[in-house]
């Protein structure tokens, strides 16, 4: 699968980067740069460290968490029914 780096102009008028893959979704956005050859040059600096870069998890943990609402009259199953009329 061959990635794709596109230069682009944001709104602030600065240059950017970003990574799409094989079928033009977006992976990354760079930072803003003032010009063009700063850009490219990041762009190399991703190609050689991408590859063999490490993953580190850097997340908080999640519990899990009850999310249904103090005097809910969902079910906890979260099924529905009707009200009897």
């Amino acid at each position: 699968m061959n990635g794709i780096f596109e230069l682009f102009t944001d709104g602030q008028a600065n240059v950017r980067f970003r990574l799409l893959d094989s079928e033009g979704r977006e992976l990354a956005v760079s930072c803003s740069y003032v010009d063009k050859d700063s850009a490219v040059r990041d762009i190399s600096h991703v190609r050689e460290c991408a590859g063999m870069g490490l993953v580190q998890d850097h997340c908080s943990p999640i519990t899990p968490v009850d999310t249904k609402p103090a005097g809910s009259r969902v079910p906890a199953n979260g099924q529905m029914r009707r009200a009897a009329e």
